[in-house]
């Protein structure tokens, strides 16, 4: 539940040691060859060091688990010990470099006065870093959860569902066989297990985990929660209070200081991935927009005007990410209906609804370029399951098990079904 957003932030936190590190190196590069406080030698191989700082911030990586579990703000001892082994290991491994490689041009004064100013520059980073991501997290990426089981949970798991709240999860209510004792727990009760049901959502609005416990997850009644839940479209976790005992098409993992039993692998849960999915989105499809799809654009609004008259798009309801509705946009490729009454009707071979450039638009999918503004728009992504029409959607949700967990990530303009040759 929360290990995606533990690796995310661990992987900003070196990303961001490891980039304030660079900068800082080189600003002292400059500050002391404008002011003149040394004389450097242009043979000197001076950014050979940066691939000491680079190997340091990995060794330390190691150490970055334990101190991202600590509470809001990490404590400053750790934040200082952990700061000062980056600083000692970066020490040693320029004392390698201007060793091993006799290097006699660089400037002393340079790297000293750098690894002077990275230890107390990487400390503080280490302190604030920790408390400036989880607010993030809090604040922009929060999910809502339910805690699902059978009898008194371990307190562990209590433990569990208030270390959540430091990373953004908020646990909403509880379902169980009976309300727990008071004192127990601040969640409130939100039903018994036995009356969750499969086709009416019993959950409240907006959650999206179902973290499960029971003295054995073999006890049918949680099996039954684990496969409701599935089928309505909720992240499932399962407490493993017995390591040894196994669940079909389940696997373990380490989330926090406890061991869960998993069904889905989501590396776009991690923030570093959202992140770096995102960049890609944002960069490819503005130089399409830039580049493509203004001729194209042009083109097809000449072409409608002689064949089609009517709107350039075509606009319309879809589902996309958590279920939240955008409207979708592509080329018309259709007679104008104003009152759009054979909108959810899929077009055909020969379909007379179809202008003639519309069907060379259809047939080489460029009707489908314009999505490239719900992409910059975060509607959309470049790659990601095709978003169906809303009442497709709410038939398939009835007829396919566990369809609704397309919905745990953005639409795509193209998918692994389109890949494999199916475009409908």
């Amino acid at each position: 539940m929360i290990r995606y957003k533990l690796s995310g932030q661990k992987h900003i936190t070196i990303g961001g040691l490891l980039l304030g590190n660079v900068v800082l190196y080189f600003m002292v590069r400059w500050f002391t060859d404008h002011f003149s406080f040394t004389i450097q030698n242009p043979d000197a191989p001076l950014n050979l060091y940066m691939a000491g700082t680079v190997a340091s911030g990995f060794l330390i990586s190691q150490h970055l688990d334990l101190f991202l579990r600590k509470e809001l703000r990490a404590a400053p001892f750790a934040s200082l010990a952990l700061g000062s082994r980056f600083a000692l290991i970066q020490a040693a491994s320029f004392a390698l470099l201007y060793f091993f490689f006799k290097d006699v041009a660089s400037s002393r004064f340079i790297l000293g006065t750098y690894l002077l100013l990275s230890w107390p520059a990487s400390t503080l980073w280490l302190y604030l870093s920790p408390g400036f991501l989880r607010r993030y997290l809090q604040k922009y990426q929060g999910d809502k959860a339910v805690l699902i089981g059978e009898g008194m949970p371990p307190q562990s798991i209590l433990n569990y569902v208030k270390q959540c709240r430091q990373y953004g999860i908020e646990f909403v209510g509880y379902y169980n066989s009976e309300p727990l004792p008071q004192g127990i727990t601040d969640l409130p009760f939100l039903g018994v297990v036995d009356h969750l049901d499969y086709t009416d959502t019993p959950f409240p609005e907006g959650v999206e985990v179902a973290l499960f416990h029971a003295s054995h997850l073999s006890n049918p009644r949680i099996v039954r929660g684990v496969l409701v839940c599935q089928n309505q479209g909720l992240r499932t976790e399962l407490y493993a209070a017995h390591p040894f005992e196994k669940v079909s098409g389940a696997r373990f993992i380490q989330s926090g200081n406890l061991q869960f039993l998993t069904f889905l692998e989501e590396p776009l849960r991690n923030p570093f991935n959202i992140l770096f999915k995102r960049t890609v989105d944002i960069c490819l499809s503005l130089i399409i927009c830039l580049t493509i799809l203004p001729p194209l654009a042009l083109l097809v609004w000449i072409v409608q005007r002689f064949q089609a008259p009517g709107p350039l798009f075509f606009k319309q309801k879809r589902l996309g990410m958590n279920r939240y509705s955008f409207q979708i946009l592509k080329f018309r490729t259709m007679y104008e209906d104003p009152e759009r009454t054979t909108e959810s009707k899929q077009a055909q071979k020969s379909d007379p609804r179809v202008y003639p450039f519309g069907r060379f638009l259809r047939k080489t999918s460029l009707d489908e370029l314009p999505q490239i503004l719900n992409v910059l728009m975060g509607e959309m992504s470049l790659i990601g399951p095709r978003p169906h029409l809303v009442e497709h959607d709410a038939r398939f949700e009835k007829e396919l098990y566990a369809y609704r967990i397309r919905h745990f990530v953005k639409p795509g303009i193209t998918g692994y079904a389109q890949i494999n040759g199916l475009r409908g």
